[in-house]
């Protein structure tokens, strides 16, 4: 409840997904008489009922007081044990705030970061964090977030030795804040982490790195930038080549456009928390919500959060 678009979004999502993955048992939280207007069956989704719902214009005090929202309710469910994965567009300010105040981390862990899968082709990419979720940080937390993302991505994605970068304006070592100098002193020191030192966003593209660090505030620029040039670019082709004679084009811009579409990667894992947690965008829609349910799905089956939670973060 909550995200720009209809709720039939998530219930068409889950719908696809557990006919693919039948060992999943899927609850919908959120206003009953709403969400049962999208069911084939009476009783095809169990439902945690509420009226109350976060809304993407709603302040982070205005979230925190909304105790009985479908948000609050779902977290709950999840500090309880009752469920194994939460999987949610709220907005990102209260989701921020409220699970601050809600999950615990993991020992030596400060703050959590999002941590999307950014796609650049040829079934090549990198994982970026933190894309949103922290107001102010300091090189010991971007060294910690490496930590994470390193164990991660050997795990998930079997990469035994994963190329770290941090985002800064320059590839010098002079360059950037405080924090970005602090970070690179702590992953240079740390002979177990390949790291590859400073990128600039201009070499993103070129399979340069498999991890990229950076505050909320620039990766999370950097990430809405991507999907805005991508969106521009096919619109830009589609008026382009748009004629019945170029079918050839057509085609090709249709595998293109599969190709790069943001919305099979638009879910970002929460590092540094105890629990399976997985944010998606506010204006999410089925396709998104599909895969933010396969990457919660493959999360709880591969165990990762606990391998993360038992790794020393003593800096």
């Amino acid at each position: 409840m909550g995200i720009e678009n209809k709720v039939a979004c998530a219930t068409i999502a889950a719908r696809n997904f557990v006919k693919k993955y039948s060992d999943v048992k899927i609850i919908l939280a959120g206003d009953e008489n709403e969400l049962k207007k999208s069911f084939f069956f009476e009783n095809e989704f169990e439902i945690l009922p509420t009226s109350e719902y976060i809304k993407q214009t709603d302040t982070t005090l205005i979230g925190l007081r909304k105790t009985n929202s479908s948000f609050v309710l779902a977290l709950n469910e999840l500090c309880k044990k009752k469920v194994d994965a939460l999987v949610s567009g709220c907005s990102t300010s209260c989701f921020v705030s409220i699970v601050y105040s809600t999950i615990n981390f993991f020992s030596n862990i400060n703050k959590f970061g999002f941590m999307p899968y950014i796609p650049i082709g040829d079934g090549k990419g990198f994982h970026l964090i933190d894309c949103g979720a922290n107001l102010s940080i300091n090189g010991e937390d971007l060294y910690k977030f490496a930590l994470m993302a390193n164990l991660y991505v050997k795990e998930n994605n079997k990469i035994p030795s994963p190329r770290i970068g941090i985002l800064n304006i320059g590839t010098e070592q002079h360059k950037g804040f405080s924090y970005h100098k602090k970070a690179n002193d702590l992953l240079l020191a740390n002979k177990n982490l390949n790291y590859v030192g400073f990128i600039e966003p201009k070499s993103l593209f070129n399979d340069c790195v498999d991890i990229l660090l950076t505050d909320a505030y620039s990766g999370n620029i950097f990430i809405k930038t991507v999907e805005g040039t991508l969106k521009f670019f096919g619109r830009f082709l589609k008026k382009k080549f748009n004629k019945p004679w170029n079918i050839f084009t057509l085609l090709s811009l249709k595998k293109m456009k599969k190709y790069f579409d943001y919305r099979n990667k638009a879910a970002a894992i929460v590092l540094g928390v105890n629990d399976v947690i997985i944010k998606t965008h506010g204006s999410c829609d089925e396709i998104q919500f599909y895969f933010a349910l396969e990457k919660a799905y493959k999360c709880v089956k591969s165990g990762i959060i606990n391998k993360l939670s038992s790794q020393n973060y003593n800096v």
